[in-house]
């Protein structure tokens, strides 16, 4: 099972967001983090709204569990909303600190949304991860116990 982080591109032109924007030692946080709870966690930065778009959309797989969602420059896209909606896929959205105001263009709420968080990127990743497995191992306990019953 896992986790999919989706980074969406730093400009609204599409510019393709630098792959060196996650340093190498919080990857390896995020993947060891993420083993420790039985889970693997895949990275997927994205050139375009179009493609973080898809990329939702392709995710509808039973290994998938769940979304780390950092939209980039895309946080007002109202197809990335849809794409979410109707993916049912649980996911935390990623905001930097500098983007504090800034969420996703949402009608009265996504139900699937687990939290927002905001931050600086390196702690924001960690928390979004931690939120998601916290989430997902709770749910696990859930069926369990209405499997015993």
């Amino acid at each position: 099972m896992s986790i999919v982080l989706l980074r969406g591109p730093k400009r609204p032109n599409g510019m393709f967001r630098d792959q060196c924007d996650i340093d190498r030692l919080l990857l390896v946080q995020l993947i060891i983090r993420a083993n420790r709870a039985g889970r693997r966690i895949a990275v997927h930065n994205l050139a375009s709204d179009k493609a973080l778009v898809a990329a939702i959309g392709a995710l509808r797989t039973p290994q998938t569990e769940a979304i780390l969602l950092d939209t980039g420059a895309c946080v007002r896209d109202r197809r990335i909303v849809q794409a979410l909606q109707s993916s049912a896929l649980p996911f935390v959205e990623i905001r930097p600190s500098h983007l504090a105001d800034a969420r996703l263009c949402e009608p009265e709420g996504i139900e699937n949304r687990i939290a927002l968080v905001r931050g600086v990127q390196s702690q924001t990743y960690v928390l979004a991860l931690s939120i998601a497995l916290e989430h997902l191992c709770r749910g696990s306990m859930d069926d369990a116990r209405a499997m015993a019953c």
